[in-house]
């Protein structure tokens, strides 16, 4: 994930698991490459594997970063 440099311009949210079954389209908070891969190194220090949702344009995937 933090290699490919196509991710860099692309808009990003980790939703609380509570959150996962939630439309993605319906997100409005969105953060950018740089801010969610600092939220993504501290997740990574409490062993957490989060979903984490992609914008591009009008285009949403889903993904867990392991």
């Amino acid at each position: 994930f933090k290699n490919i440099e196509n991710f860099k311009n692309l808009k990003y949210f980790i939703p609380q698991k509570e959150d996962w079954i939630i439309e993605v389209k319906y997100c409005n908070i969105w953060y950018s490459y740089e801010n969610i891969i600092l939220q993504l190194d501290i997740q990574k220090l409490s062993n957490i594997n989060p979903l984490v949702w992609i914008k591009n344009n009008d285009k949403y995937d889903k993904i867990f970063i392991t």
